[in-house]
């Protein structure tokens, strides 16, 4: 009850009790940020006072406008408004089919766009921009000491030449093969299963998937009551190293 009565929290709660700020998201988005805040938004959420909202996007968006409007250069702030709106944020969107992002997404876009306002800033140290900038001087800074959030650059400079705005660059990417997007237990489970029920594996090699994959991720139980979702998914090691077992001993 004391927290209900601190500073910021009595004059929030006050204000939407009485009508004097309305009961949304942006009547609270105007207020200072902060945990305060953030803690009342969740508490209506919960309550359905407030309707859910991708609150990573929110603060991606806050960013994104903040980090733009802070550009030294009128053209470099026409040009990272164009790649993180039109490239970052939508490319995002689209990634995340309708479900909310995470953390780890409001990072890798923080960091692409910083990497895209490190290599501005640079160019114009050297009275350079993207169109007069050539290979020479792009590798220029690509060795350089002070270099930061080089990988991350790349994907600003492929950007850039897809959009015709740099010429005669080439930045080559790095091809990801890891999944395209969050993946949740079961799916976890997929590759590591069919490793051992797919194809022969020695038993060293199915006992060695069976201490990695099968070790908690969370809070550990007693091991006198393992849970069935703990021995439901080890049950296609277990045969997988039975089987392994039996192949061997006829072998021999």
């Amino acid at each position: 009850m004391r927290w209900l009565s601190k500073g910021i929290v009595s004059t929030v709660l006050s204000d939407l009790g009485s009508g004097r700020r309305p009961l949304t998201h942006e009547a609270l988005d105007e207020l200072p940020e902060g945990k305060v805040v953030e803690h009342i938004r969740s508490v209506l959420v919960a309550t359905e006072a407030l309707p859910r909202r991708d609150e990573q996007m929110v603060r991606l968006e806050r960013h994104v406008k903040d980090l733009v409007a802070s550009h030294a250069t009128a053209e470099g702030r026409k040009m990272l408004h164009r790649y993180a709106t039109w490239h970052l944020l939508r490319r995002l969107r689209r990634r995340s089919r309708g479900k909310e992002t995470t953390h780890s997404q409001l990072a890798v876009a923080r960091q692409h766009l910083r990497a895209a306002v490190y290599l501005l800033d640079w160019l114009e140290e050297q009275n350079l921009t993207l169109a007069t900038c050539r290979q020479a001087d792009l590798e220029r800074w690509m060795t350089s000491d002070d270099v930061r959030l080089r990988r991350e650059a790349g994907h600003f400079v492929r950007w850039a030449l897809s959009q015709k705005i740099a010429r005669d660059l080439s930045f080559p990417a790095e091809r990801w093969n890891g999944p395209s997007q969050p993946m949740d237990d079961e799916a976890r489970w997929t590759p590591p299963v069919a490793c051992c029920t797919t194809r022969p594996s020695s038993p060293k090699t199915v006992s060695l998937a069976c201490c990695c994959f099968s070790m908690p991720s969370g809070p550990q139980r007693s091991p006198a009551s393992p849970s069935t979702t703990s021995r439901r998914r080890t049950e296609p090691f277990a045969s997988a190293s039975r089987r392994s077992g039996r192949a061997s001993r006829t072998r021999r």
